[in-house]
């Protein structure tokens, strides 16, 4: 698997960073290494405990001289209150910021909704990074040569900003949401370059390719369990460590190169092509306008007020979440007596006029709309539905015989072939749950199983209690042309479990096509697994 590499041997020294999200994957890798540059790093993170212990493993790991300085800030983006104290604390103690990296962020998880009420993957992607970069601005501007640095994903290309329903709230899809939030990481990057054009603080945007962190904790529980390990297995070519998905974030930090560019878009550290909409600087600007209105920034001049004070927004701060909060509470408890009152006018007005001609009424209007809009949907399906059936199974067919392919390629990274060989011939072994065993292999893979056999034993006697003798069978070998795995057999076959990766990828498939269909192509009404959601 080809990914790019940061060469440059830049240092920090004397430089202030900041990384959001930097207790695990990749915003840990960064501040590990910009820690070894010499910088001082400010972990901005949601736990302040994660934070703490991910200090304590960088300077145990990190020894030697010219090292900077690792500070932990409270900072959870999906409460505005608390990114205005994490700023309001960082400018307080900070002089300079040299270095901003965006980097924290949530994935496709379930519906839900930030502190302040907003979508939570567009208000913790966008909104919460787009509130504390505009309240650290006039610092960092202050501070140049300066970057900002917007982790945002490939995903960006599968997404749209729906300025009609920008919270999701009338037709919420997980998938949908993120690549919405991560398009506007693209565009409010875009946009912030050029409004920054000439300062010396430059811009970034990237894709930090599909790496193996807690980003994806919350898929599980969006779809089925075992989504995000099937994903795993069938996108395993591509997969990158944390260490080697930092390496665009490094690229765009420190690189010489990239210091003299702004308001691009990098993969596999160079610069790459975004989608057509993230490089359309209206959709940028109407953005802007939309996420200055949300996070209440109308009147605040990021651009030309002073870096060496606090910004207006974060002056008599305290007193302004305070006041904020009792006038909240006053307000629910004027629409609670409020709604009251009108409910019970509301309910007098009907019964007066009479409960059993309303209820007819409302009946003849529901049953003349729901046979309008049936016929409606039918004569519409009707036209379109073969059209977008076969393109969808040819679609589908594609995608797995370049799945077949890849798999294909695995038996060449031995190590991790066999790895996984070890783990089919257990799975199978459990099922069959007998003391002799026979294994059916390919030719190829015999002299390699012969050597695991009693690695195989010892874990199956710790796992089941029974001592097991394991043989393979020589009468019948697996075709050469087949993928990889195993027949285990028990009782002269009459117990036979076939474990091989192309029958583990069809089960997997079988389970995984709805889901893989509605991801790529929507929700399908017509579907029954999907009415119960």
């Amino acid at each position: 698997m080809f990914s790019g590499k940061c060469t440059s041997s830049s240092r920090l020294d004397g430089k202030t960073t900041i990384v959001t999200g930097a207790n695990t994957g990749i915003g840990k890798v960064t501040a590990r290494q910009f820690y070894t540059l010499g910088a001082k790093v400010i972990l901005a993170c949601r736990d302040v405990r994660k934070a703490e212990q991910a200090v304590s493993e960088i300077v145990a790991e990190v020894k030697g001289d010219g090292l900077g300085q690792l500070i932990v800030e409270e900072l959870d983006l999906a409460s505005f209150a608390s990114i205005k104290r994490c700023a309001k604390s960082i400018l307080q103690k900070e002089k300079q910021i040299h270095l901003l990296v965006n980097n924290a962020g949530v994935m496709t998880c379930p519906k839900g909704k930030t502190q302040d009420g907003f979508e939570t993957q567009f208000g913790v992607n966008h909104l919460g990074h787009f509130l504390f970069t505009s309240l650290l601005l006039p610092r960092i501007r202050n501070s140049t040569p300066a970057r900002i640095i917007n982790v945002s994903s490939m995903a960006h290309t599968r997404g749209s900003i729906n300025f009609e329903d920008i919270n999701s709230d009338k037709n919420y899809s997980a998938i949908a949401a993120y690549s919405q939030s991560k398009l506007a990481n693209v565009l409010f990057t875009k946009e912030l370059a050029r409004r920054l054009e000439g300062t010396g603080v430059h811009v970034y945007s990237l894709h930090p390719g599909i790496v193996n962190t807690e980003l994806a904790r919350t898929v599980d529980k969006v779809y089925f369990p075992g989504m995000w390990l099937l994903g795993r297995i069938i996108l395993y070519p591509l997969v990158k460590t944390p260490e080697q998905g930092a390496q665009t974030t490094l690229h765009c930090s420190i690189d010489e190169k990239a210091g003299e560019e702004t308001g691009l878009y990098y993969s596999d550290c160079k610069a790459k092509e975004p989608s057509a909409l993230a490089k359309n600087p209206e959709l940028a600007k109407k953005l802007w306008v939309k996420s200055m209105e949300m996070v209440r920034l109308n009147d605040y001049d990021m651009f030309n007020c002073s870096g060496d004070t606090l910004p207006e927004p974060l002056k008599n701060l305290d007193k302004m979440i305070k006041f904020m909060e009792f006038e909240a509470n006053e307000i629910e408890q004027n629409f609670d007596t409020q709604s009251e009152n009108e409910f019970s006018i509301k309910k007098n007005e009907i019964i007066l006029k009479g409960k059993m001609e309303i209820n007819q009424l409302y009946k003849k209007k529901t049953k003349l709309m729901k046979r309008t809009t049936a016929t409606l949907i039918t004569t519409l399906m009707t036209n379109a539905k073969l059209e977008i059936l076969n393109a969808r199974d040819k679609f589908i067919k594609s995608v797995l015989a370049d799945v077949n392919k890849e798999l294909l390629k695995l038996r060449n990274h031995k190590s991790h072939y066999l790895a996984i060989l070890k783990q089919l011939i257990l799975q199978a072994m459990y099922q069959v749950l007998e003391e002799k065993i026979s294994l059916i292999l390919i030719s190829n893979d015999v002299e390699c199983v012969n050597l695991m056999i009693p690695e195989l034993s010892q874990i199956y006697l710790a796992n089941t209690g029974m001592n097991v003798e394991i043989n393979i069978d020589n009468s019948i070998k697996l075709p050469n042309q087949e993928i990889g795995g195993v027949v285990v057999t028990a009782k002269g076959r009459k117990l036979l479990v076939e474990n091989t990766l192309v029958v583990r990828l069809l089960y997997l498939t079988q389970q995984a096509i709805p889901i893989i269909c509605t991801g790529l192509f929507g929700p399908n009404p017509t579907r029954t697994y999907l009415r119960n959601k």
